[in-house]
C-alpha cells in the first residue's frame, strides 16, 4: 500500500516535486529538532533524530527541580500520555507516544513529520507551544 502511495505522489509530482516535498518536511524535521534542543523543558530521547521522526520528553516546570528518580520517570511517562489526551480531546494536535520497553524507556512524544500536508514552519512552532500550554498546567 505504502509503495503505491509513494508511485501516486511520484506521477503526480514528478521526481523534481517529490524531491521538494522531501526537502520541505526534512526542513521542517530539522527546525523542531533545533527549537526543541534549545528549549526549556524539552529533552530528547537521543542526541540525533533519524529520518522524519524526533522523539522527545516535555518536562512540566512543577518536575524540573526534582530528583529524576524512579518515581520522577514513571509520572513524565504519565504526563507524556496525559499531554497527548488533552490536546486531542481539545482537537488541538495529535501527536502520537509510545514506550521503548528494551530500552527500559516508558512513553515519550514522537514527532513525526510528514510531505502531506506540506509542513510548515509555523504548524512546528504550533506544536511546540500547544504541548507547552497544556503540559505547563500539570
Amino acid at each position: 500500500v505504502d509503495a503505491v502511495k509513494l508511485w501516486l505522489m511520484w506521477r503526480a509530482r514528478g521526481t523534481k516535486g517529490l524531491a521538494e516535498s522531501v526537502d520541505v518536511a526534512m526542513a521542517a524535521v530539522d527546525y523542531f529538532f533545533q527549537k526543541i534542543k534549545s528549549r526549556n523543558g524539552f529533552r530528547l530521547v537521543l542526541p540525533q533524530y533519524e529520518g522524519n521522526t524526533i522523539s522527545f520528553w516535555y518536562i512540566p516546570p512543577s518536575m524540573r527541580d526534582q530528583k529524576e528518580n524512579e518515581d520522577w520517570w514513571k509520572k513524565l511517562y504519565d504526563i507524556t500520555r496525559k499531554i497527548k489526551e488533552l490536546l486531542v480531546l481539545e482537537g488541538k494536535l495529535m501527536i502520537g507516544y509510545t514506550p521503548m520497553s528494551p530500552k527500559n524507556l516508558g512513553n515519550f512524544f514522537r514527532m513525526v513529520v510528514c510531505c502531506q500536508p506540506p509542513p510548515t514552519l509555523q504548524l512546528m512552532d504550533y506544536a511546540i507551544e500547544q504541548i507547552e500550554r497544556v503540559g505547563e498546567k500539570l
